[in-house]
């Protein structure tokens, strides 16, 4: 599944916003002065005449409680986008001329995130409460710099107020079926960052790969996350692999890596939030440690990697005590290494047909008379949330855990549409809910005709269609 995901405050009662997925980072409702090309979008911007030059005498104050994440960033960034070296000075200001300067002020008017941004003849300053806005104010600031600028360089005069109209602005990464180095995950998230998202969520395991070192089961990495090369055949195409073949296709990030992710996105206002998918999308899983299958013995199962779309048998067992001891054994690394309050369990798409037919999963439906699979995924769902919440973490689910008696407590990524109706179902239930249509937010489906795109989802979503995609609100 691969999608991206942007939700509003979510300790709202009464009155949930279901979110937007596009680039806004805070749009008014009102008409735009025509000269706001940021993106995304401020609230106001205003501009004047004249104009402020930038050039290698400019000095630049950073507060001093912000200047070791922020300071070398701003230096090489401008380096980067006007090809200037500029002096970066932490703490007292020095100057009143030529001087970009970033202030943490006390404003009411300014929330989390939010930024004032003034430019004029003397001066550029970015005001905000928190770090959180003054790195935001600067990729504003970035964007009113002239393209292609080399040297010095004329920014137009002007304020921009800007706070964030939704606080959740997520992009989801499917690194399980599409490996990605830890550099090309750095350099996205300076992408994501340019943008002002500020989750970035990092769908680390599935069917085709298991992407984190979990020191406890190195097999989940050694066979886990590698898979035989079906490179050049049809996604959906391609045949399951034998036990003998080369398994040459992956990789994945050791505990060190994901630690220098999380560093590197703390600096730039991002948030990791892992998800390790269960019970279904689970072959990597299986693969690795078969007794978390269904059944014992003898068996018809292939306990190889999916090498493609394909991949039966791959739920894990929701009867067997021992699946849960695993899990938690997971969750207890997974939650030591990301500071974020949210873990993703995925809790999507699960094919229960080795369910119906598990002594295990049969004996637990009986003794919990639970009456059907969708109660027992409840079942699972319920003890991985305690399991995480003993974490001191919150869980995320996709929208399939509301079946059954649901998972309370819980925050719902609602991703289906049409006959289901989890956008109105997940909030009217006191679900925390992110906003995540696949109709409007899985950025993986092409943008023209498919005979002319790579290969991917055989549907068009238009990045209109996205930038359209408005929020409205439930009573």
């Amino acid at each position: 599944m691969i999608n991206t995901s942007y939700k509003t405050n979510i300790y709202r009662t009464k009155t949930v916003a279901l979110l937007l997925v596009c680039l806004m980072f805070s749009v008014s409702i009102y008409a735009q002065d025509v000269q706001n090309t940021f993106i995304p979008q401020p609230e106001s911007v205003f501009y004047a005449s004249g104009g402020f030059k930038l050039d290698e005498n400019t000095k630049v104050f950073i507060p001093k409680k912000f200047s070791k994440a922020l300071a070398p960033m701003v230096s090489s960034t401008l380096t980067n986008d006007t090809g200037l070296s500029l002096t970066v000075n932490a703490g007292r200001i020095s100057a009143s001329k030529n001087v970009i300067v970033f202030e943490k002020v006390k404003n009411a008017s300014i929330e989390a995130e939010g930024y004032i941004l003034e430019v004029n003849a003397s001066k550029i300053t970015v005001k905000a409460t928190d770090y959180a806005g003054l790195f935001n104010g600067f990729q504003t600031l970035r964007q009113a710099i002239p393209a292609g600028s080399n040297g010095s360089t004329a920014i137009p005069s002007l304020i921009i107020t800007d706070n964030p109209r939704f606080h959740w602005r997520g992009v989801l990464f499917d690194v399980s079926r599409h490996f990605q180095t830890k550099a090309f995950i750095l350099k996205q998230l300076d992408v994501l960052a340019s943008y002002k998202i500020n989750k970035f969520h990092w769908h680390l395991t599935d069917d085709q790969g298991w992407r984190i070192e979990i020191n406890k089961y190195p097999n989940l990495t050694q066979k886990g996350a590698w898979r035989a090369d079906r490179t050049g055949i049809a996604w959906w195409s391609r045949e399951h692999a034998t036990a003998d073949e080369p398994k040459t296709v992956g990789g994945f990030y050791t505990q060190e890596d994901i630690k220098e992710v999380i560093a590197y996105a703390a600096a730039r206002n991002i948030e990791v939030i892992p998800e390790i998918d269960v019970p279904g999308h689970s072959k990597a899983l299986v693969a690795s440690y078969p007794e978390l299958f269904c059944f014992d013995g003898e068996t018809d199962a292939n306990f190889e990697l999916a090498t493609g779309g394909k991949a039966p048998d791959n739920a894990v067992c929701a009867g067997k005590e021992t699946t849960y001891a695993f899990l938690e054994d997971v969750i207890k690394e997974v939650a030591e290494l990301f500071p974020s309050k949210y873990i993703h369990i995925g809790g999507d798409e699960c094919n229960k047909t080795n369910w119906k037919k598990c002594p295990h999963c049969q004996k637990v439906m009986t003794d919990y008379n639970l009456a059907d699979e969708e109660e027992l995924q409840s079942h699972f769902i319920q003890k991985v949330n305690k399991i995480v919440t003993a974490q001191n973490k919150l869980m995320i689910g996709w929208d399939e855990i509301l079946s059954g008696k649901g998972a309370k407590g819980a925050t719902i990524m609602a991703w289906r549409r049409g006959r289901h109706t989890p956008e109105l179902q997940a909030p009217r239930e006191g679900y925390p809910t992110i906003m995540t249509s696949y109709l409007h937010s899985y950025i993986s489906r092409v943008q023209g005709p498919t005979f002319m795109e790579p290969e991917g989802p055989n549907s068009v979503l238009p990045l209109s269609v996205v930038y359209n995609h408005e929020l409205f609100l439930l009573n």
